[in-house]
């Protein structure tokens, strides 16, 4: 499946990625149900409300024609000037939507994308400033109305953020269990720095919404071999709840230039792959981190690989122009 975006007499040709037990207290829900039924109020149009199936908190709101936060009449106080203002007032109060009850403390701007009036605002989540691993939300805006709201997080009370386990005893152990998986590059594994943080499976598209304080470290092979994987240590049991290797999942750009010619044909002229460093060229830079910023955003959410789940390569082309059209001056 391709998706085609057009500006500038540029079309971008991207392989679309697409895409305890929590039991709602029946309060809640009522609660949650009525700020949508707010939002259908206020805004007068359709709004699209989609839950996770598990868990029942939204991962998606969408606004047929935006949402203006400023001058809302459900909002208590003056909203701050800008896209980020208006985002984080619309979070103040909706949030809670998608299991966050306090964003003003639990969600921090990871990255902000502004083009064209348009605006992303990706927001990490955090419990008593530790990071919940793929807890994040997205605002879209244009001029400023909330267009949609999307991601995962994971609702977290009562978690003891002490650990048990040291974090040199947890580099040891997951050096000692990947090895096992790499005997012929056991000695030449190396370990990241562990960074206490939050696991919840579900956020990550599992049955289990169960919250576990765990140490995250990366292992990399000093000997060349394709190996960087991702693992997590339970920092108060020592056992291991998830490890991947990232090579397996890593994403996979190429960027193409048709140099405003006109023609039908694509990709074009090869202008920057995966891994490689900035060109210098603006169209050809922007299209490559958003690409990179649509891939993670999948992969964090949902755990999808690529269009086909199997790291497909994603492949854009800058400065098309048709066959039947003028090339822009």
């Amino acid at each position: 499946m391709f998706i085609q975006i057009m500006g500038r007499r540029m079309i971008l040709t991207v392989v679309a990625i697409l895409a305890c037990v929590f039991t709602p207290l029946r309060n809640v829900v009522a609660a949650e149900h009525a700020l949508v039924s707010e939002l259908r109020q206020i805004t007068g149009k359709p709004v699209e409300a989609v839950s996770h199936q598990k868990t029942g908190r939204l991962k998606f709101l969408g606004f047929e024609q935006g949402y203006q936060i400023a001058g809302s009449p459900v909002m208590r106080k003056d909203v701050a000037a800008g896209s980020e203002g208006a985002a984080a007032a619309f979070l103040e109060r909706y949030a809670t939507l998608f299991g966050v009850d306090d964003p003003g403390r639990d969600l921090a701007v990871k990255k902000t994308v502004t083009d064209k009036g348009r605006s992303f605002i990706r927001y990490q989540q955090h419990y008593q400033g530790l990071p919940v691993i793929g807890g994040e939300l997205i605002v879209h805006l244009y001029n400023n109305a909330i267009v949609t709201a999307s991601g995962k997080t994971s609702r977290v009370s009562a978690l003891e953020t002490v650990p048990a386990i040291p974090p040199g005893q947890a580099s040891v152990t997951a050096l000692r269990l990947i090895s096992a998986l790499y005997p012929e590059s056991a000695n030449q594994l190396n370990a990241s720095e562990p960074v206490l943080s939050v696991y919840n499976p579900s956020v990550f598209g599992h049955d289990r919404d169960v919250n576990q304080l765990v140490w995250q470290l990366e292992l990399k092979s000093g000997d060349g071999a394709p190996i960087r994987e991702f693992v997590l240590i339970d920092a108060q049991t020592g056992q291991m709840p998830l490890h991947f290797n990232q090579v397996d999942f890593a994403k996979n750009r190429m960027i193409y230039d048709k140099n405003s010619v006109p023609s039908d044909t694509l990709p074009g002229t090869l202008r920057r792959s995966e891994g490689q460093a900035a060109t210098g060229d603006a169209e050809v830079d922007s299209v490559y981190d958003f690409i990179g910023d649509t891939y993670d955003f999948y992969f964090g959410n949902f755990g999808r690989d690529s269009v086909n789940g199997s790291g497909m390569t994603i492949i854009g082309t800058v400065r098309f122009v048709p066959a039947n059209e003028t090339p822009p001056v």
